[in-house]
């Protein structure tokens, strides 16, 4: 789903849980998602300088959050 100029919007909503998001290298990643005593974390090998798109996360994170990796295949 992700390429040059391709942005790709997940909405994850959580309430105490979370999700983990793998995505393959050069993905920006982009969070505007709103943590209330939670948030996401996005891995150092997991921030893209976008030449691969863009992922947009929003939602409403309640004492949850998710995590964004790079995909195992892509090390």
């Amino acid at each position: 789903a992700f390429g040059p100029g391709v942005t790709v919007h997940l909405h994850l909503d959580a309430i105490m849980g979370g999700h983990t998001v793998l995505v393959p290298p050069g993905v920006k990643v982009v969070d505007e998602s709103q943590g209330i005593m939670g948030g996401n974390d996005v891995s150092k090998h997991a921030r893209g300088d976008g030449s691969n798109g863009v992922l947009l996360l929003t939602g409403t994170l309640f004492m949850a959050g998710s995590t964004v990796k790079l995909d195992k295949a892509f090390r």
